[in-house]
């Protein structure tokens, strides 16, 4: 039992040693007692010295909408043979006891056949015993008929299409801005001040 109290001990020192640093590294961030790392900065520059700008599409994320072509919000449709409004022919059929505005699908088994109305999708159509039986309920997809992705794993989320996940862009080089022409001044106006003529010139005397 000492010894049991002795190795107790010394982990939970040890715990309190790691995460003390850590805390007084400024290595963690506290958050309601949960510790939580905090996120990579993005980088400036590149490692030829080129500016990067945060990727505008996925805001710095790097994360954008799942890039499976079937993928719905994260759901994808049931792999399993359950019955589906979306695969088969679905007609309308007069049923005895049931609303004519049923859909119904034919599941036929070489000269026989029976029919399932559009209230069972998401269950089962298995042969048994050389019959056609409802085994009830998909297990796949607990009769939804959706799956999660098995790319995203439901989160309907994936690698940035622009970006493509490192959260950075090569930043746009600024084009240099044309000067407009010079538009040659005018050339200076010179005024010349000329004296008026009088309108009768002097009489001079004769020297004579």
């Amino acid at each position: 039992m000492k010894a049991f109290s002795i190795i107790l001990s010394v982990i939970m020192a040890g715990a309190v040693l790691w995460f003390g640093g850590r805390f007084f590294a400024g290595i963690p961030d506290w958050d309601h007692g949960l510790l939580t790392i905090k996120e990579t900065p993005l980088p400036t520059h590149d490692k030829d010295g080129r500016p990067l700008i945060s990727c505008p599409d996925c805001q710095g994320t790097g994360q954008g909408p799942c890039q499976a072509s079937k993928c719905l919000k994260g759901l994808v449709q049931c792999p399993q043979p359950c019955l589906k409004l979306t695969v088969g022919d679905w007609e309308k059929l007069k049923v005895k006891d049931h609303d004519p505005e049923l859909v119904w699908q034919v599941v036929r088994k070489g000269n026989t056949w029976r029919a399932w109305s559009q209230e069972h999708v998401g269950e089962l159509i298995q042969e048994v015993n050389g019959e056609l039986v409802n085994t009830g309920k998909c297990s796949a997809c607990a009769g939804t008929t959706m799956v999660a992705c098995p790319q995203c794993l439901g989160s309907a989320k994936g690698i940035c299409g622009i970006c493509k996940g490192i959260r950075v862009l090569l930043a746009p080089k600024k084009t240099e801005q044309q000067k407009e022409p010079e538009v040659p001044s005018p050339a200076p106006v010179i005024e010349i001040q000329v004296e008026p003529v009088p309108e009768k010139l002097p009489v001079i005397p004769d020297p004579s």
